[in-house]
Formats: structure tokens, sequence, C-alpha cells
């Protein structure tokens, strides 16, 4: 543990003083520190974090968000929709769309355990990391755990080719439930 815990951290400067762009650099230690910049990389972070924070516990009704409408949240329905649902309908609106998210990555997981060939399996679990790895790292984004790199919400976050491919994987999912062999699948028997 403590060669490998050395090899990282000399892997970790290396790649910080060789391979990183000036703003990729500003955009990790404002990870950390968000004051560093309040008006520049920093604004977004303290403005998504602000939006959560100020919904409250109903939040303050649809439409009716001032970070977001008066356009103090930077890109309301892409990277942070998150922030912005969370204002609007706060933390109970929050928890029902986490608990959905939960509710569907539990249902992802049983449709791979009952995929009956290798490649539904991995499909299925693919789709279960591409979901849980975007939930983490949008959320995370909007609460100011993770840095901000652009990994959209998916299902809410607006854009095309993001929701469009979301659609394509889940039915593709959906299309292995239904069409494998029946003595794989009892729950299909009519």
């Amino acid at each position: 543990i403590i060669l490998l815990s050395i090899f990282l951290l000399i892997v970790g400067v290396v790649i910080w003083f060789y391979f990183l762009e000036p703003y990729q650099k500003s955009r990790i230690l404002i990870l950390f520190n968000p004051e560093v910049d309040k008006f520049g990389f920093g604004w977004q972070i303290r403005q998504s974090i602000t939006a959560v924070g100020s919904g409250g516990l109903l939040g303050k009704g649809f439409s009716q968000g001032s970070q977001t409408y008066l356009r103090f949240l930077p890109a309301p329905g892409t990277d942070f929709i998150f922030a912005s649902f969370s204002e609007e309908f706060g933390f109970l609106g929050a928890s029902i769309v986490l608990i959905s998210y939960f509710l569907l990555i539990f249902c992802l997981l049983k449709i791979s355990a009952k995929s009956w060939d290798d490649f539904s399996f991995l499909f299925c679990l693919g789709v279960v990391i591409y979901f849980a790895f975007s939930l983490f790292i949008n959320i995370g984004m909007n609460l100011g755990i993770a840095p901000i790199i652009g990994i959209p919400l998916p299902l809410m976050s607006y854009g095309g080719s993001s929701f469009l491919v979301t659609l394509i994987m889940l039915g593709m999912v959906e299309g292995i439930l239904v069409h494998q062999p029946l003595r794989y699948n009892p729950d299909l028997q009519l």
C-alpha cells in the first residue's frame, strides 16, 4: 500500500506539472477552495451551491427560483439542472429524483442479473455504470464535490444527443429483457 501510494503521488505530481493546462489546474484548485476565484471559475460552484441551499425543504415553486431565473446560475438547463430543480422543488423534490434514479439503477442491475448471455450481461452492466457515473458527476458538480466537467444528468438535462443515446440504451436493455429465452426469464411466461 505504501509503494502504491508513493507511485500515485509521483504520477500525480508529473501529471500536474507536465500534462495539465492552466485552466484544468484552476478547476481542480477551485474544487477544493471556490473562494480562490469568486468571480471567475469559482462563480459556477458558488451559485450552484447557493441555488441548492436556497430551495429549503419544499422549494420556492415552479419557475420561482431566483438563482435560476435571474441568471445567476449558469446553464440551468444542462450542467446545473439538479441545482435548478433543487431550488424550485427543494429537498423533497431532489430526494424524489434521487430515489427515482436509484430505482432505475436497481432495475437495470436486476435485468443484468437475469440476462442469459455474456454480451447482454456486460451491456446492461455498462448502462448501469453510465447512469451511476453520470449521476455522481453531475450531482457532485452541483453540490461542489466534483469538478465541473459538463456531464449531463441523464433524462433530465437539456440536450438532444445525450437524451437520444440514453433512450436508445434503455430501449436496448428492454429488448434484452424481453427477448430472452423463457427458461431464463420465468417472469415473462404467459
